[in-house]
């Protein structure tokens, strides 16, 4: 390690008493300001018997604006540093892992061998709901340090490049900086939040718009120093954090490797906490700034060019990117999952006695089995083969691609999406229709609808529950469409070309 652990904790002193004095000192330049503008709008800039000096605040104001600022400054710390993880935890939509899910497991041994490594230092694993490809880590006051990935990162990268990822993101807790980056983010949040309300405020013109464009001013000032500030922190840290992470697994190639995919893959743009850029090992949005080298860039980029981190690491093997390109294309990644060709098989194979708390299959009444599908645990009934899938779930076996299709499934899917494009915009058929079956975990009805209308496979959704049923090969249906979307209609598309 290039630190000892004494450097580490001086140097995270240093910037905790540095974020603490930004946030106090704003405040106070903050209502300095408001001072001045409370002069210049009770008519002092115009009366001929006040002076010039007298425009600005006296001493004594001084003095107690200090105070206040001291106050509201070491107030917004606290509850900004409360619960600092579990908070962002829940900004980003992390969820604890699922001890019944084959690929979660997977995570958390890849995490415990990583915990070995460093030396023992408890490391939580978490994960996102998300197709997208991204990994985060977090830290707090009270030695709490989480690592999480999303689904995506775990369906889509081998094992030596999701260790190498995790590898990486142990380096910055390590290191010290996870903490500073915490600790920003949740200061900066607050900011965020009130830029966005203030500007939807300020689409209704009334009496208070003037003090509205003020504190927008001033709102947006901080916001874009908050920015500012993660960007200080957390773009020469990437660099040393991926250094670190090939001291502990002696692996350039896999962190490579995994940084060329997570770049090129969507990374959750548009979804909650992509303004938390550092926590992530790479920018949730795809950035040019990021990318691009120089002043202006090192300033205001949250994270260095990734092929610049990738060229580095390349150096390392003293491989050329055209061979990694080779490497990749060539590739194949060996799932955790015994892969299945039909969701009918896993049902072939169910045994023992149904699931405790249902109330049975839907639609034929018989007893619903716990069964492990792409790794998921789902509820399945063996006579009529439809499943019971919670929402969280869903997500997961969405993007996991383990499950090979029949030509049957291949060739209904296609016929789907031909009609679905010769009739849109499309009608739901049930649309107004009253509720249709019962759900089996809580009793509600419910209703018949859509999954997605880019998705069109009508599936039993229960509002109460946030349960899913899905009839026979609903959603194998609902997989493919998922996986080849762009694919179907890019072929859908060259076919109404041709006729």
């Amino acid at each position: 390690m290039p630190f000892t652990f004494v450097e580490i904790e001086q140097n995270k002193s240093r910037t905790i008493w540095l974020l603490a004095t930004i946030v106090i000192s704003f405040y106070f330049l903050t209502g300095y300001l408001i001072l001045i503008a409370f002069h210049l709008l009770s008519g002092n800039l115009f009366n001929p018997l006040h002076p010039a000096g007298s425009l600005l605040p006296t001493a004594e104001q001084t003095v107690y604006m200090l105070l206040a600022a001291l106050a509201i400054g070491l107030g917004h710390w606290f509850f900004s540093t409360r619960n600092l993880v579990e908070k962002i935890v829940q900004l980003i939509g992390a969820q604890y892992l699922d001890p019944e899910d084959a690929y979660h497991q997977y995570f958390r041994n890849i995490v415990d061998e990583i915990v070995i490594a460093t030396g023992s230092r408890p490391l939580e694993a978490m994960v996102i709901p998300m197709a997208g490809m991204e990994a985060f880590a977090l830290a707090d006051f009270q030695g709490r340090a989480v690592i999480g990935v999303t689904e995506g990162v775990l369906a889509r990268l081998s094992r030596s490049q999701v260790e190498a990822v995790v590898a990486h993101e142990a380096a910055h807790i390590l290191s010290g900086d996870c903490l500073d980056v915490t600790v920003t983010c949740s200061l900066g949040e607050l900011y965020d939040e009130l830029f966005e309300k203030i500007r939807l405020g300020m689409r209704h013109f009334n009496r208070a718009f003037i003090l509205g464009v003020f504190l927008f001013v001033i709102v947006g000032m901080a916001r874009g120093l908050s920015m500012l500030l993660r960007a200080l922190i957390s773009r020469e840290r990437e660099y040393r954090a991926d250094a670190l992470a090939v001291r502990m697994t002696r692996d350039p190639q896999s962190l490579a490797e995994a940084l060329k995919i997570i770049g090129r893959s969507w990374r959750g743009m548009g979804l909650p906490g992509e303004m938390l850029q550092s926590i992530f090992i790479v920018n949730p949005r795809a950035d040019r700034l990021d990318e691009s080298e120089g002043a202006w860039a090192d300033l205001f980029s949250s994270h260095p060019p990734v092929r610049k981190r990738v060229g580095i690491l390349l150096d390392m093997l003293h491989m050329s990117e055209t061979a990694l390109e080779d490497r990749l294309q060539d590739a194949r990644r060996a799932s955790p999952v015994v892969k299945t060709t039909q969701l009918s098989a896993a049902m072939t194979a169910v045994t023992g006695t149904a699931e405790a708390g249902s109330s049975g299959c839907p639609c034929c009444g018989k007893p619903l089995h716990k069964i492990v599908y792409e790794g998921a645990p789902i509820q399945a009934c063996p006579a009529c083969a439809g499943t019971l899938v919670d929402k969280r779930v869903i997500a997961r076996i969405l993007a996991r691609q383990d499950l090979e299709y029949s030509p049957q499934t291949v060739r209904l899917c296609r016929q789907i999406l031909s009609d679905a494009k010769k009739h849109f915009p499309l009608k739901h058929p049930g649309k107004y229709q009253s509720w249709v079956l019962a759900c089996p975990r809580c009793g509600q009805k419910m209703h018949r609808e859509f999954f997605q209308y880019s998705y069109p496979v009508e599936v039993d959704r229960c509002i109460y529950c946030q349960t899913v049923w899905f009839d026979n090969q609903e959603l194998e249906i609902l997989q493919y469409l998922y996986e080849h979307n762009r694919e179907l209609f890019d072929s859908e598309k060259s076919d109404d070309d041709h006729s």
